[in-house]
């Protein structure tokens, strides 16, 4: 179980209220929330502006890939991992592992109703990762990029497959999700 600790915080009513709103439409506790919030800002909204990172709607990055070929979002994809991804991973992790890219992709889920990361390992010492997003072949292509990167730099033994709303990694290395 999770260490807890009791804080007293004093905040303004609007900002009560709209906890006190969230948790109700969402049938959780107001703790649930505001640990929630918590979480999310530490985890990703104080380090996402430092590296670069910001919030664009989907509809806009959606237009932009309509006008990309799947070979340029792949492109995309791996300059992304490489600019973007791996400065991360040093700042938030400490270390760019392939694990930690998942965690990093587990993290980001958490956030991201749109986006669904699923892993498993076979008896075979074969981990399978699949990014579910459900934006698009050119969404697939684009993280089949990231995915490309990752396989590459960590030195993995990989397959990688997409559809319009999945791109699933394979690889036989058997410590990927240790």
């Amino acid at each position: 179980m999770v260490k807890t600790t009791v804080r007293t915080i004093r905040i303004d009513q609007d900002l009560n209220d709209a906890i006190e709103n969230i948790a109700l439409e969402n049938n959780t506790s107001v703790n649930f929330v505001v640990n929630s919030a918590i979480r999310e800002h530490i985890e990703w909204s104080s380090v996402a502006p430092k590296l670069g990172f910001g919030m664009y709607p989907r509809e806009l990055l959606t237009k932009l890939f309509e006008k990309l070929s799947e070979k340029e979002c792949e492109e995309f994809g791996k300059t992304y991992a490489r600019d973007f991804l791996k400065p991360f991973l040093e700042y938030r992790f400490g270390s760019i592992t392939f694990e930690n890219y998942i965690r990093m992709a587990r993290e980001f889920s958490k956030y991201n109703e749109k986006f669904k990361l699923l892993t498993e390992m076979r008896k075979d010492a074969e981990a399978i990762v699949i990014f579910e997003h459900g934006a698009g072949i050119k969404w697939s292509h684009f993280f089949k990029g990231i995915m490309e990167y990752i396989g590459e730099t960590q030195m993995l033994d990989f397959k990688i497959e997409v559809t319009s709303s999945k791109c699933s990694f394979r690889s036989t290395r058997s410590s990927v999700l240790a």
